[in-house]
């Protein structure tokens, strides 16, 4: 109860605070494009970007996971899209086709209000050592409402594994443009919530598993985490989305800095102990093509 008031304690401060947001996982080339009535038109969206790390929710893999990914799109007039991505993990000694996605989905956009629901399938390879690698899939929807001076953004997902995980992400921002409104400035702050047990399987079969050796072997260790299945603050994070748009493409660059909270109780046989939290600081820089 302590964690959900002070959730809408926080999300309060923010809201009244003057500084467009999209969530984690929402952004992309067209995050931070001002949209009129007289824009509804199809197109079609390639994209490729290089992570230098998954950090998700705050929690990362013991390996570093850089990921280069492409993505091709189509999104329909009436806000209906469909997409998919395929990502190469570009880890020393590594380097294999680790993720792809299929995603499809429909955007309303009203004046300062949108609204969306999506779906996404994860196509994880068997190796995959990421933190979200116990992921099946996604479904997601969202509001959004941009009242000038600040915008307001809530983002409610269920996340699917051998088990379900609920999610809720909450994010206020402000874009400042520039250079003929080519240029355009996201400072965000977002707040994360859910519950835990794809990272109780996770820290179960990978982390104390056959990743832990090394070299893909196998190992009977096995560990519990704790409190997976309730409800907490899991990160806050601070981002800082810059693209600039030339003719039809556009090119971004975008730093989150993750400060995770309530560290989980694992316990690996005898042994307990409270999980060793770190802040994160991670960035992507990717470059858009949008035909028509």
């Amino acid at each position: 109860m302590k964690n959900i008031l002070f959730f809408a304690s926080f999300l309060l401060v923010l809201f009244i605070t003057p500084i467009k947001s999209i969530a984690q996982e929402k952004f992309n080339a067209d995050s931070t494009k001002k949209k009129s009535s007289d824009e509804k038109k199809s197109y079609g969206l390639a994209s490729t970007n290089y992570n230098n790390n998954i950090v998700f929710l705050g929690r990362k893999s013991f390996l570093v996971a850089p990921y280069l990914s492409t993505f091709v799109g189509y999104y329909h007039k009436s806000g209906l899209f469909i997409n998919g991505g395929a990502s190469y993990l570009a880890a020393a000694g590594e380097n294999r086709f680790d993720l792809f996605t299929l995603s499809t989905g429909y955007d309303y956009y009203l004046k300062n209000f949108s609204a969306g629901i999506s779906a996404t399938k994860y196509f994880f390879n068997t190796k995959s050592y990421t933190v979200k690698s116990e992921l099946s899939g996604n479904v997601s929807a969202y509001i959004d409402y941009d009242f000038d001076i600040v915008d307001v953004y809530i983002d409610g997902s269920t996340y699917f594994s051998n088990t379900t995980d609920f999610i809720l992400d909450a994010a206020v921002s402000h874009i400042f443009y520039a250079v003929n409104d080519n240029l355009a400035i996201a400072p965000t702050v977002f707040l994360n919530a859910g519950t835990q047990n794809y990272y109780s399987n996770y820290n179960n079969n990978l982390r104390f598993g056959r990743h832990m050796i090394g070299g893909g072997g196998s190992s009977t260790m096995g560990g519990s985490m704790g409190g997976a299945a309730s409800f907490y603050m899991l990160d806050y994070e601070l981002s800082l989305l810059v693209s600039y748009t030339l003719n039809k493409f556009r090119f971004s660059f975008y730093p989150v800095y993750a400060i995770p909270v309530n560290a989980a109780t694992i316990a690996n046989g005898p042994n307990i102990y409270k999980e060793d939290l770190s802040n994160s600081f991670f960035w992507s820089l990717g470059v858009s093509y949008k035909f028509l």
